[in-house]
């Protein structure tokens, strides 16, 4: 009978490494099959916490506006009396 070398010499590390990869997919395939996520609840736009939140943020952003209309005639003005000077 003759004797064939094997193709799949490996030493201890390379065969506990192939394992672990092997056991990697298969608890991977695993999850994909048997686990479905459930939906995520939506946020309900019409509670009075989002509604008092939603409020507060409109009103900051009014009061940035203003400040930065505000300012803006500030420097129109300013550029203005500037240019006025120049002969």
């Amino acid at each position: 009978m003759l004797h064939f070398k094997s193709h799949f010499e490996f030493n201890k590390p390379q065969r506990s490494g192939i394992l672990f990869v092997c056991a990697l997919i298969v608890g991977l395939l695993c999850v994909l099959k048997f686990y479905s996520p459930q939906p995520s609840l939506l946020l309900d736009i019409c509670s009075p916490q989002i509604v008092k939140q939603q409020a507060y943020v409109d009103s900051l952003r009014q009061e940035a506006l203003e400040k930065k209309s505000q300012s803006d005639i500030r420097l129109i003005l300013i550029s203005s009396q500037i240019i006025g000077r120049i002969p």
